[in-house]
């Protein structure tokens, strides 16, 4: 049987952000992180009893944390924080920790096949399925942004100066990899070889380089430049924006994923979750986690505008 590793890579420099909403230069900011990283390994766990979770830091994580993550089988690997770094007046400076959290687990750990993801998701269902797309490329979460977004157009510029061409037809490149990035040993360690002539680009050129760019940047350019190794991650997870900008699916009912990303739960549903389990050592039943998330009603709404067309389409039927 593989062994598998589902990962959440965590960093702390200050005066660096991985959030526009959450301040990571204080031990609050912190704290949320690691509650909400808490959540979603415990709940990968309650649907996956063969996999292995693990936090990836270039901190030391406080004594109280690291007795909850070993009572809870979540294993801990530090690491440094040297490669992939962006200056920290960048909006995303932390979030390029992902790629290093993802060489690191490549190189000195003894896995088959590797999930890493953001901290504030949640697991409803098995991925078990998941791991058998794995084969021969990775899975990569693509958004949804249209053809002339700002970020497409970003990313496409520096892809040019990067490899001196376009891609084909002018085309733009799709964002890709929000929260998502899962594969076999050989097949990431392609994906780090490339991230290598990328970060060597971005530092070269770091005054020229726009202050926006997300640690996206490296999978998005992968996947225009190698289509063929990069796969759809859409089946197994989406992304659930709960607040004043509501953006929702019923796909955790319906053709269901299992993993949602839900980064406005942050500091609300997913730390409710961490104080319920905390306390009661499980997760409330699934209808409560989908109330508490803000997920949307699943059925449809009555509707007596419909019930009348049925009763006139089945008297109309009866005449004829």
């Amino acid at each position: 049987m593989s062994k598998k590793l589902v990962f959440v890579p965590l960093a702390y420099k200050s005066k660096y952000s991985m959030s526009a909403n959450i301040n990571t230069d204080n031990e609050n900011g912190i704290i949320i992180y690691l509650k909400n990283a808490l959540v979603l390994l415990v709940s990968i766990q309650r649907y996956n009893a063969d996999v292995q979770t693990a936090v990836v830091t270039n901190f030391e994580i406080p004594e109280n944390f690291k007795k909850i993550y070993r009572q809870n089988n979540i294993l801990i690997f530090n690491t440094t924080f040297e490669n992939y770094t962006m200056p920290s007046d960048f909006k995303w400076s932390l979030a390029f920790f992902k790629i290093k959290a993802l060489e690191y687990v490549l190189n000195e750990l003894n896995y088959d096949l590797y999930l890493e993801l953001d901290s504030d998701e949640i697991c409803i269902s098995s991925i078990s399925d998941m791991w058998l797309e794995l084969d021969d490329k990775i899975l990569m979460f693509a958004s949804k942004f249209r053809y002339n977004h700002n970020t497409r157009c970003l990313y496409s510029d520096i892809y040019r100066q990067i490899y001196g061409e376009t891609l084909n037809n002018n085309k733009k490149i799709i964002k890709t990899g929000g929260g998502f990035i899962a594969g076999n040993k050989k097949q990431l360690s392609l994906f780090i070889n490339e991230c290598d002539v990328i970060y060597s680009f971005l530092r070269s050129n770091i005054e020229n380089i726009d202050k926006n760019i997300g640690d996206e940047l490296y999978s998005s350019i992968y996947y225009a430049k190698y289509p063929e190794k990069v796969g759809d991650a859409s089946p197994y997870i989406d992304v659930y924006w709960t607040g004043s900008f509501y953006y929702v699916s019923t796909n955790y009912k319906f053709d269901a994923v299992s993993l949602i990303h839900l980064p406005d739960e942050k500091q609300f549903g997913l730390l409710y979750l961490y104080d319920y389990y905390m306390k009661k050592g499980t997760f409330p039943n699934e209808n409560i986690i989908f109330k508490l998330l803000s997920f949307p009603k699943y059925k449809k709404s009555f509707s007596f505008n419909r019930l009348l067309q049925k009763i006139i389409k089945k008297f109309d039927n009866k005449r004829y």
